[in-house]
């Protein structure tokens, strides 16, 4: 049986299936696209919040012998002080 041997009824009914199916498949495709993608956004997200912390790290690790060096500074410059202070008198 041919396609044009089939009544309007039969080619209305025909034509709205395949339309069904083809917008049945076009939404899984969708969504199993939209499922890579979120694989991928964790997947950055995860690499991303590792790179913050790294940079805190870092940092706070290049932070911590300056303010170091700064007490030493600090304590040397109050000895000096102090040692004048006491020549004076």
């Amino acid at each position: 049986m041919s396609l044009l041997n089939l009544r309007i009824r039969g080619r209305l009914y025909g034509g709205f299936g395949a339309l069904v199916f083809i917008g049945i498949a076009l939404a899984a495709i969708a969504v199993w696209q939209l499922d890579i993608i979120r694989a991928q956004v964790a997947a950055l997200t995860l690499q991303s919040t590792n790179t913050i912390r790294a940079e805190e790290i870092a940092t706070e690790l290049q932070a911590k012998p300056i303010s170091a060096r700064l007490t030493s500074r600090s304590r040397n410059l109050r000895r000096l002080i102090c040692r004048k202070i006491l020549r004076r008198y």
